[in-house]
């Protein structure tokens, strides 16, 4: 069965959500003067200037970026909107506009969030769960995104994220490949397991989570597949270690590791 990886939608969503420039660090301000905030969590202490789905935010930046910018530049928003993707431990994409709606353009369609420092908030969202974010908006006007600081949740709503253990999933493929592929392929998984064996930072080495064989000679396993920007977390993670791996079903593959179900774009859940 053909292996179909979930990587090029990363890479576009990047290149549409984040600047062509380095993302800041977290030490960097939306005003430019640099320093952390002293305060804490400013976007949790205070009312909101402007409350916003992402998609009117969009909108209004595709309309006039430079009027958008005025107008949000360095105001505190409250922004709802369904997540479009995790891209680093400490980042979100927000997703504003399909692209068949509005102007023929790749501007302004996501809002990209950044927890600079709160990274623990991010680790148990789901792509296409709907959140509220309170930031500070950058007054830039960036050609590409619309970039928010100083994120914090305000609101998580349901996981659509389907809960299935390592062990149930990997029986349900050896079972019957093609109804588990129904059941599970390209859709957002939780998926709760053993480590079987380690991943390695340097060399973005697969982890793979036991299933319900491991005494087989070729026992069926989970196959975490991440990008570079979690290599570290999944390499802290040891044989025998409990993990929840976050990620879309990709199906079954035995081209480069026998027996293996794909979870492309994983994360380790909590």
């Amino acid at each position: 069965m053909k292996v179909v990886c979930g990587a090029g939608l990363l890479l576009a969503a990047l290149a549409v959500g984040c600047s062509q420039n380095a993302p800041p660090s977290s030490g960097d301000r939306p005003d430019g003067k640099g320093g952390s905030d002293k305060r804490g969590n400013p976007a949790a202490e205070r009312e909101p200037d402007f409350r916003v789905t992402a998609e009117e935010l969009c909108k209004e930046y595709q309309r006039d970026a430079k009027v958008a910018a005025a107008k949000y530049g360095l105001k505190w928003l409250e922004i709802e909107g369904k997540v479009g993707s995790v891209v680093t431990p400490e980042a979100l994409l927000l997703a504003g506009i399909n692209p068949e709606e509005g102007k023929n353009t790749d501007a302004y369609r996501l809002v990209t969030c950044f927890f600079f420092g709160r990274e623990r908030e991010l680790t148990n969202l789901s792509i296409s769960q709907t959140i509220k974010v309170r930031c500070q908006c950058s007054p830039v006007v960036d050609k590409h995104a619309i970039q928010v600081y100083e994120c914090t949740l305000s609101e998580v709503g349901p996981d659509p994220a389907i809960n299935v253990s390592a062990v149930q999933l990997t029986r349900e493929y050896a079972e019957d490949e093609k109804a588990a592929d129904a059941k599970y392929k390209g859709k957002q998984l939780n998926v709760e397991g053993v480590v079987a064996v380690e991943s390695e930072a340097a060399g973005l080495k697969p982890l793979l989570v036991a299933g319900f064989d491991e005494g087989a000679n070729k026992p069926f396993r989970v196959l975490a597949s991440y990008t570079p920007q979690f290599a570290e977390r999944f390499a802290a993670y040891r044989k025998g270690d409990k993990i929840i791996l976050k990620g879309e079903c990709t199906g079954s593959s035995s081209i480069i590791y026998a027996n293996s179900i794909f979870i492309s774009e994983a994360r380790p859940g909590r």
